[in-house]
């Protein structure tokens, strides 16, 4: 399966993570607030991190796993990042910004341009993503760049950030034609 490598919009530039990335991702998946809704621990082992980091080079190269970084198309600092994996002709995405960055209309544009990335690789039948139910912003971003609210899934996803119980979620999907 072949993505492409590097993808732009009007305001971002998503591409693979080279290793001067790193600072600038850590501080923001560090940041408690910015991780609240995500399924794994907030970092706090910068090694631990930069290992966990750098293991994304090879998952890319497996086709486990696609993680871009974004950027202004101008300015090389990580800001953000999205990803997918894809299993059984889905794919499924999920996304996170640095929070001064929130509120700019970022996250849709950067999913816009990776959804269709997604929809034009002939292996991807479908697209999926869940967010916790009461993560108000992420459902948002998912429903304007066009995919359908299926379902509540109850108690499906961990959110260690938040609480020791797993949190209901929605179901998100998107078919590609």
């Amino acid at each position: 399966m072949v993505v492409a490598e590097t993808l732009r919009s009007q305001r971002l530039l998503l591409r693979r993570p080279v290793a001067t990335d790193t600072s600038a991702v850590y501080q923001y998946c560090s940041d408690p607030l910015v991780t609240e809704w995500l399924a794994w621990p907030c970092c706090t082992d910068k090694t631990q991190f930069e290992q966990d980091f750098a293991a994304y080079k090879g998952k890319w190269n497996r086709a486990e796993e696609f993680y871009w970084v974004i950027t202004r198309l101008h300015n090389p600092r990580a800001i953000g990042s999205i990803s997918c994996r894809v299993a059984q002709q889905a794919a499924d995405i999920g996304f996170l910004f640095d929070r001064r960055v929130w509120g700019q209309g970022l996250a849709t544009e950067a999913a816009t341009v990776v959804l269709s990335e997604l929809i034009s690789v002939p292996e991807i039948s479908r697209v999926v993503a869940v967010c916790a139910v009461e993560n108000h912003a992420s459902a948002r971003v998912l429903e304007k760049i066009g995919m359908q609210r299926k379902g509540i899934i109850d108690k499906l996803i961990d959110c260690p950030n938040r609480c020791s119980a797993k949190q209901d979620a929605i179901l998100f999907d998107l078919e590609c034609e």
